[in-house]
């Protein structure tokens, strides 16, 4: 949401970045405008059109989504700064306000495709105490569908104490219908890449 004359002021969505990053793009050339982004953790929206990973569509091409993402960063390297565990921190105190406690201990999967898993363990340790690490990237980034059963297999259903599952994308996980209704009396919850902290009743 941002007002039209504001949207204007600033240049519009950038048209060389065709259908990728124009969104962070717009963001950073706001900061730069002395504006604030912000983020409503408990807004929904619901987008009619493809998903990246799902459906192949030709102006998609993940060589396509390479090459955007190199230009943007070329642009706007002097406007990135890392600032992830500020909207971590964010959905904490939302994922805090909203329920019930959070378990004492986790046992944490790691299921993300990312470089830097260490750095989501130490920004999450902050607000959790992981007992244990299983590292198992699902290999496929982004993917709208991860199958529990598949990656993880009967040995993790039957851990008694919560797990916290580290996703690239937390929706990933909605198709798991029968792993949640045997773990339906542990406190799981689900962490993703992009920021979002939720427990698996509010998937």
């Amino acid at each position: 949401m941002i007002e039209r004359h504001l949207f204007e002021q600033i240049g519009g969505f950038d048209p060389d970045l065709d259908n990728f990053y124009t969104d962070i793009d717009l963001c950073l050339r706001l900061k730069d405008a002395d504006r604030e982004c912000w983020s409503a953790a408990d807004a929904v929206a619901y987008h009619f059109g493809g998903d990246f990973s799902q459906i192949d569509r030709s102006y998609k091409a993940s060589f396509l989504k390479a090459d955007l993402k190199a230009w943007f960063r070329a642009k706007n390297h002097h406007r990135i700064t890392i600032d992830m565990d500020h909207y971590y921190n964010q959905s904490w105190r939302y994922f805090r306000s909203t329920g019930p406690e959070p378990a004492e201990n986790y046992v944490a999967c790691c299921l993300m495709n990312v470089a830097d898993l260490q750095w989501y363990l130490d920004v999450m340790r902050q607000y959790l105490r992981l007992t244990d690490v299983a590292k198992l990237p699902s290999g496929r980034r982004d993917s709208g569908t991860e199958g529990l059963y598949e990656m993880l297999g009967y040995d993790f259903l039957t851990i008694r104490a919560p797990i916290a599952y580290f996703v690239d994308r937390f929706v990933s996980l909605a198709n798991n219908q029968l792993w949640w209704r045997q773990r339906a009396d542990v406190r799981d919850i689900i962490i993703d890449r992009h920021g979002n902290i939720l427990r698996v009743a509010d998937l």
